[in-house]
């Protein structure tokens, strides 16, 4: 039972960003504290004990502070970066007002899409405690300051990108990282965030016309890079991939949605539906409407086959 001095602020009225990564669909929420410097301390020491339904992320970038919790207290100082889970009766104490911290809030939850890795399981374990606390990280600060800005900016496509890398990096301060599913192939830290940051791209624009060349220049990476990373990582090419990803989606589609299929072969990117026609056929070796057919049991309201020996 909450005790009078503790507030619920699980009703705050944020901004929302909304993306995938991996099985994961994260929701940041921004207001004007998102990056907090010259905090006056006077002010923030009324703030009660309270608590969230989302996650709070706060990174030193100078000076120190702690956070109170209901049983004890807890110091941090610079460089140090701070996860606070949902439900956590908390309150920040600001000692000098010489600091400057990035905050970032943000919920998670696991989505419909069928990944190599499930990266909600490894967040869900490596996140299942009231907070966790990484101390003298100073690696993590260019992510957070690009996460930030993308946040300010509202540029959705960075803001992917920068998060993405940022989750991975706390993962690598883990022990979930060490037994997430790893890919078959050998692959350089540097590459592998190449890989990440490529995937998510190609998950944003997979349904437009656009060249490995456009790709490759939105990450800074020759074509040649981007083409060595997909195909060391995937096993095919750029355009493979994409067309795999358009049918991955086409079939999901097909099965959890009344869209007609004119309609799909749109919504992945198709100009011609004859032109989806000859790829759905050749990747399943049926047509659109026979693959739906062959699924009757099908659950359109939640999208979950209902056989589940399919």
């Amino acid at each position: 039972m909450k005790t009078p001095e503790m507030r619920d602020l699980s009703t705050e009225v944020f901004s929302e960003f909304k993306f995938h990564i991996e099985n994961v669909k994260f929701t940041i929420l921004s207001d004007r504290g998102t990056e907090r410097a010259g905090i006056d301390p006077q002010k923030e020491s009324y703030v009660q004990l309270h608590f969230h339904s989302y996650f709070e992320l706060f990174y030193v970038n100078s000076g120190n502070f702690a956070i109170k919790f209901e049983d004890k207290e807890e110091q941090f100082q610079k460089d140090d970066m701070i996860i606070v889970s949902p439900g956590i009766n908390h309150r920040t104490l600001v000692p000098n007002s010489g600091i400057s911290r990035y905050n970032i809030n943000f919920l998670m939850e696991k989505s419909s899409v069928k990944t190599e890795i499930s990266l909600y399981d490894a967040l869900s374990k490596a996140l299942a405690q009231p907070y966790l606390h990484f101390s003298n990280c100073p690696d993590v600060r260019p992510i957070i300051k690009k996460t930030v800005s993308s946040i300010l900016s509202a540029d959705k496509m960075n803001l992917c990108l920068n998060f993405h890398e940022l989750i991975v990096n706390i993962l690598s301060k883990t022990d979930m990282y060490a037994v997430m599913p790893q890919p078959a192939s050998t692959l350089s830290d540097s590459s592998m965030l190449r890989m990440y940051k490529l995937q998510q791209v190609i998950f944003k624009c997979y349904m437009q016309d656009i060249s490995l060349e456009y790709i490759a220049k939105k990450l800074y990476l020759s074509t040649r890079q981007a083409s060595r990373v997909i195909q060391q990582y995937y096993g095919c090419s750029y355009r493979e991939l994409v067309t795999q990803m358009r049918m991955r989606v086409a079939a999901e589609l097909l099965l959890s949605t009344e869209m007609t299929v004119l309609e799909i072969s749109a919504h992945v990117g198709y100009n011609s539906i004859k032109g989806f026609y000859s790829a759905f056929k050749k990747h399943y070796n049926c047509l659109p409407t026979e693959y739906r057919k062959a699924h009757p049991d099908w659950d359109k309201k939640s999208g979950i086959p209902t056989d589940k020996n399919k």
